[in-house]
């Protein structure tokens, strides 16, 4: 059976098989996009609900399905809840030490070997901001 192609995507072509979803990077900066979304994955895992990375090859990786429905068809339905949650999350991400993840110094390298210790040149008072964060 062929990939099913997911609604919703707008920078991305992504499909799920129904155990895994795969993420083809479409557009501009694809290799800095898909590096922030790699090493994201990588280093908030089991810090925040999100799916395990299964594979990272040029231009696609592959993260594990997880049962549900999109944040814009519930928007549609529920939009304060969803907004709420949104928020709730959103304030959760912000709540996690920068230093104690490694994010910063990764983020930072053209590379996915970047150095996973904290940086002392991480500015204080520094959070994790999602760049599109939203349902």
């Amino acid at each position: 059976m062929p990939p099913e192609r997911l609604p919703h995507g707008c920078t991305n072509a992504t499909t799920s098989t129904g155990s895994a979803v795969t993420e083809r990077y479409l557009g501009p900066d694809t290799p800095s996009r898909q590096h922030a979304e790699v090493t994201a994955l990588r280093h908030l895992a089991g810090l925040l609900p999100a799916p395990a990375l299964l594979h990272d090859q040029k231009g696609r990786i592959s993260i594990e399905h997880v049962a549900g429905r999109t944040g814009q068809e519930l928007i549609e339905q529920a939009p304060d809840a969803v907004l709420h949650s949104t928020g709730q999350v959103a304030a959760q991400l912000q709540q996690i030490d920068v230093n104690a993840t490694g994010l910063w110094p990764a983020l930072g390298s053209a590379s996915s070997s970047a150095s996973s210790s904290a940086s002392s040149s991480t500015p204080a008072g520094a959070v994790l901001v999602h760049g599109d964060f939203g349902p």
